[in-house]
């Protein structure tokens, strides 16, 4: 909900009238915590998720690296193959 967020509603949201003390968060301080955020109460576990999240974020370039690379490889291997055979076709 709050990653989703107008910031200027965030910090319209965080002006408390009447009220001396300052936030020390802005609204994209809230924002960017949103995002990064798994949700849990429990510090450690938010520590274990947000390493297995940025896992998974690593794994999943890689994979679309590794497709990327596969890809090209095939598609000049068919050339090369097509080349090949139309040589001996003449």
């Amino acid at each position: 909900m709050v990653i989703a967020a107008n910031p200027k509603s965030i910090a319209k949201a965080l002006n408390r009238k009447g009220v001396g003390t300052r936030l020390t968060y802005t609204a994209a301080d809230l924002i960017l915590a949103a995002h990064d955020s798994v949700a849990t109460i429990s510090p450690a576990k938010e520590l274990i998720l947000r390493g297995k999240v940025a896992t998974l974020k690593h794994l999943y370039e890689q994979r679309n690296e590794l497709t990327k690379a596969l890809s090209s490889a095939c598609k000049s291997l068919m050339i090369e193959d097509l080349k090949i055979l139309s040589r001996s076709m003449e």
